[in-house]
């Protein structure tokens, strides 16, 4: 799809997909750790990069986040929770905890 139909309304959501496939198969231990988690954030990063106005920004930018702080990379950390909270829709109930994160990152970089 992403190759063949690339103006497919759903294409950015196919993108992330392939992320939560890798995730599924590294929690299932069916790939590593190692293997799986570069793989992870290329896809993810790949929404970013190509869907930056698509919904699926949201959720990428949560996981590239969390890979990020388990990494000890608070400053990406940040920049990712910054721009899931300018893609979210104001009734997202993730708001108030990616802030309190957002917070709890910058208030460890001073």
């Amino acid at each position: 799809m992403l190759d063949d139909w690339p103006d497919y309304e759903y294409v950015s959501t196919a993108q992330s997909a392939i992320g939560w496939c890798y995730e599924a198969l590294r929690e299932l231990g069916k790939i590593p750790k190692e293997q799986a988690d570069p793989l992870i954030e290329q896809a993810f990063t790949a929404v970013l990069a190509k869907y930056p106005d698509s919904r699926a920004v949201d959720y990428a930018a949560i996981r590239l986040a969390a890979i990020s702080i388990e990494r000890g990379d608070s400053t990406s950390a940040a920049a990712y929770y910054r721009m899931f909270l300018k893609s979210a829709q104001p009734d997202d109930p993730r708001i108030q905890a990616i802030k309190a994160e957002l917070e709890k990152l910058e208030g460890g970089q001073q």
